[in-house]
């Protein structure tokens, strides 16, 4: 107890402040005693002293125990308060009880003052210490949320009953929760549900036995994700050492877990991969560090190394690439391993030196064969950067080894094959970047080199891009190309015919991604294959001679019978008019004769394009029926609107033709057996929806038209049906008219370039039918001539030189212009017409020339009057028309030709045309 006490004492009777004073000595307090006697001193006394304890009456004047003791606990809560009253009530007694007094007393029972006094003394000390306890505690806890807030680690507290009462904000976010929203679900709804059995049992335990614990569990995370944490808790004392529950944190050990999963995965996997392996796998671990940077003498190191270290540890594997034994194996020398010393010497001194090698080798077994292994080694560090040894994986590659040079021989061989092929082979991109070509493929190209083709694209390569296009579609949709014919162009622009084939390469998507391929200069052939045509058209010529020698009579015998006529009644008119009207006819369809044959037997490049078959048709019977002789009836069947075809007019022509020459021919040899000759031709329209025909190219047409020619004659043997499209094979061995095997064939490769198909039913002495197949195109509008009903004549009189080496066709020039209002000079040669056209250039108008004349053709005399003049207007008139006056002055200069024998009007027409237009 504090000594001495400081009392304040409210009382105004001096008496009984003697009689308090006297006891509070008799009882032996040390005090020193303040007495005040009304409110106004009462704060004077507190304001200046902090009393231990206040005594007061409780009733004085101007004053009372009740009021003082409200100041008293304004000022001094803690200060204790005794009332000493000679007279108090037991009510008012509780009621200052209730107000905060210690205790009251009465003056004539002062017996327990000091014993009072004591009392709330001990009493408000034991208040101060627990306040003070109280405040600490607060301002404990007030730190103690502050840390744990700010804490990366989880934190919680449980009260005595093991309640928790407290987490910290890392715990609230990792939960996704509020305080109260943990105090309705419970820490344990956080917990996996596969650890919550686990947890409670350490938990619970430690709690019990006020033991701490040490657990790890998995705690979900508010994003639903399973965190692994250490959670260590501890009972939490006050300073008075009573127990005021748990305290513990969570710290979030998931990456360590992982890593340790991780770690452990990593060494199972790598035992297992060092046991089971098919690699070999070793160890080598030296009985000293070596310290190999900075060293001098760097081959007696390595000698030394060499004849010393051993295989610490193997596989299986390795060990039966030895044919040995794990046990044998271990504790063998390194270098003994080596066919040779040297070789294991510069693996060692690369390995030191890099740390780590790739190395092929050739090494021994026990029964001294040999073998070839691929493999790497890495050296071993102690923390000094000193070898401690070389970990290695080598492979067996002794069967890959000879496996690898066979296909390096066949390389070897496919590289000379490729580069000394006769053939053009290439390597191409699908988008015709050029990777590989060889030396032939340069050639047939015209280029100098491969590196130049190298910067080409392949697409200029074809004269024609629908080829290239049509190439690379059937090379999607059949995946490759056979035999196909396209138009190349060289270095210097000439064109030549190519064939292709070629393979593409196809990615995990279908894709297009490599052609190869191989390309053939297939000219030679092509002009071989004209020849032969030729020669095929030639033989029709002869086959046919005899009908067309029979025709050519009989109009020559009318022109002659009837001009003879005219002479003798060239007085009558009307006969006159008669005979000369036949003999125009008969000029006409000698005309008509020469003209088809000119068109039949002149040798042309193939034009493919929309064609009217039925037009060729047409022109192939009109043949037939004016040279057969008659020995056969030709019936014509017609389907309307027959459809068109792709192709070249003249090879279908010929391959008609050569098929009635057959039929014929098969008509001849029944000698009538079979009743009249009859040869049908049919034409019509032909579906191909679910036809079974074998079609040329590389997909079957939608649609065709089928021609069809039959016969009643012989019929084919079936010993010969597979030969008959055989080139040079003929049945025709009659010397007076031996074949030439050419007809069928060619029928079957124009077939074939058309991409049709082509049947034979055929049964012997009965006839046969040959089926042609040709794919069909949308029809077009043909366009042909319209004859003018206008009558043509001169306008202002112009002059027209006529140049013609024959007397009779300048006269009839003449005459014929000079009736329609022009006049004519003529020249019977082309010196001669260019000297004429020199004098008078500016007022000729006109010139009509022959095209064939000796000395200087129709041609070459154009070529000198345009030197003369070249506005010079001119056209020819021939009966033969080249194809290379065709296509190198007719086509260059625009200019027409008219082809003999001509009409008449027709000859007019064509020089009022020229020259008006």
């Amino acid at each position: 107890m504090k000594s001495p006490i400081q009392i304040v004492l409210v009382e105004d009777n001096p008496n009984d402040v003697e009689i308090l004073r006297y006891e509070l000595t008799k009882g032996g307090l040390s005090f020193v005693l303040t007495v005040v006697d009304n409110e106004k001193n009462f704060r004077s006394a507190l304001s200046q002293i902090y009393p231990d304890i206040i005594i007061s009456d409780y009733s004085l004047p101007m004053f009372s125990g009740h009021l003082a003791l409200e100041i008293t606990k304004a000022h001094f809560p803690d200060v204790p308060f005794l009332i000493v009253s000679g007279v108090i009530g037991e009510d008012v007694a509780i009621q200052l009880i209730k107000a905060g007094c210690s205790d009251y007393l009465l003056k004539d029972k002062l017996g327990r003052l000091c014993t009072s006094i004591q009392h709330a003394l001990n009493e408000a000390e034991e208040l101060r210490q627990k306040t003070r306890i109280q405040l600490e505690l607060k301002e404990s806890e007030e730190r103690f949320r502050i840390l744990a807030d700010n804490s990366p680690v989880l934190i919680w507290k449980t009260d005595a009953e093991g309640i928790c009462n407290y987490f910290n904000k890392g715990w609230l976010e990792f939960t996704g929760s509020t305080f109260d929203d943990q105090q309705k679900i419970g820490w344990g709804s956080w917990v996996h549900d596969d650890d919550k059995e686990r947890r409670d049992e350490v938990s619970f335990k430690s709690f019990k036995q006020r033991k701490p614990f040490e657990i790890e569990y998995r705690l979900r995370r508010h994003d639903n994700d399973l965190r692994w944490i250490l959670d260590k808790g501890a009972p939490n004392y006050l300073p008075n050492g009573e127990f005021i529950g748990f305290i513990g944190s969570c710290i979030d050990i998931t990456d360590r877990i992982q890593s340790d999963i991780r770690l452990r995965e990593t060494k199972e996997l790598l035992d297992t991969f060092f046991t089971q392996t098919l690699d070999g796998c070793y160890f080598v671990m030296f009985t000293s560090p070596l310290e190999w940077n900075g060293t001098i003498d760097r081959s007696s190191v390595l000698r030394a190394c060499l004849g010393t270290i051993e295989i610490t540890e193997a596989n299986i594997a390795f060990a039966q690439q030895f044919l040995s034994e794990q046990e044998q194996i271990v504790g063998t020398l390194f270098s003994s391993l080596f066919v040779r010393y040297l070789e294991s010497e510069r693996l060692l001194e690369r390995l030191f030196d890099s740390s780590k090698v790739n190395y092929t080798a050739v090494m021994k077994r026990p029964n001294k064969t040999e073998i070839v292994v691929e493999g790497n080694a890495v050296c071993l560090y102690d923390p000094s950067r000193n070898i401690i040894g070389f970990y290695g994986i080598q492979r067996d590659i002794t069967e890959e080894k000879k496996e690898f040079d066979t296909l390096r021989h066949k390389a070897d061989f496919y590289q000379r094959l490729f580069e000394d092929d006769v053939t053009g082979d290439f390597v191409t991109q699908s988008d015709g970047t050029i990777i590989r070509v060889n030396q032939q493929c340069v050639k047939i190209f015209g280029y100098n080199s491969t590196e130049e083709m190298y910067e080409l694209n392949v697409s200029s390569l074809y004269a024609h891009a629908e080829e290239r296009d049509t190439a690379i579609a059937l090379l999607l949709n059949d995946k490759k190309i056979v035999h196909y014919e396209f138009h190349g162009k060289r270095k210097d622009g000439t064109l030549f015919d190519g064939i292709v084939n070629a393979s593409g390469k196809f990615d995990a998507d279908g894709r297009l991604v490599e052609i190869v391929g191989m390309i053939t200069d297939n000219s030679h052939r092509k002009e071989i294959e004209q020849q032969l045509l030729q020669a095929q058209k030639l033989e029709s010529i002869g086959t046919l001679a005899s009908g067309i020698a029979h025709d050519f009579n009989n109009i020559l015998n009318n022109i002659s019978g009837f001009s003879n006529q005219i002479l003798k009644y060239y007085l009558n008119p009307e006969k006159v008019r008669k005979y000369a009207e036949t003999i125009n006819q008969s000029a006409k369809r000698g005309a008509q004769i020469s003209t088809k044959l000119l068109a039949f037997v002149r040798q042309k490049n193939s034009e493919i394009g929309p064609l009217k078959v039925t037009d060729v048709i047409n022109e192939v019977v009109d043949m037939c029926n004016e040279t057969f002789m008659r020995s056969a009836e030709i019936k014509l069947i017609k389907e309307e609107h027959v459809w068109d075809v792709y192709g070249d007019k003249s090879s279908l022509y010929q391959l008609l033709l050569n098929l009635c020459v057959n039929s014929r021919d098969a008509i001849n040899q029944c000698s009538g057996k079979n009743g009249p000759g009859l040869i049908s031709i049919s034409v019509k329209n032909y579906s191909t929806a679910n036809d079974t025909l074998r079609w040329f190219g590389n997909k079957r047409p939608e649609k065709a038209v089928m021609i069809s020619v039959s016969d009643n004659g012989s019929g084919i043997p079936d010993s010969i049906k597979e030969k008959i499209f055989d080139p040079f094979f003929t049945t025709k061995i009659n010397d007076s008219h031996r074949g030439t095997g050419l007809g069928l064939s060619i029928v079957h490769n124009t077939v074939k370039h058309h991409h049709g198909a082509v049947t034979v039913d055929s049964s012997p002495d009965v006839g046969t039918t040959f089926s042609i197949y040709i794919p069909a195109v949308e029809t077009t509008e043909h366009s042909g001539s319209i004859p003018s009903d206008g009558i043509f004549t001169a306008k202002n009189n112009e002059l027209i030189l006529v140049v013609d080496d024959e007397s009779s066709m300048r006269q009839l020039g003449t005459e014929l212009l000079e009736e329609v209002g022009f006049r004519v000079v003529t020249a019977s040669n082309g010196k001669e017409a260019v000297a004429i056209y020199r004098d008078r250039y500016k007022e000729i108008d006109l010139v009509v020339l022959d095209l064939v004349m000796p000395e200087l053709d129709g041609g070459q005399t154009y070529v000198e009057m345009k030197k003369i003049s070249s506005d010079v207007k001119a056209f020819f008139c021939s009966g033969f028309v080249t194809d290379s006056l065709i296509s190198s002055l007719l086509a260059e200069e625009n200019l027409r030709a008219l082809q003999k024998p001509f009409d008449s009007e027709k000859f007019v027409q064509t020089v009022c045309e020229v020259l008006y237009k």
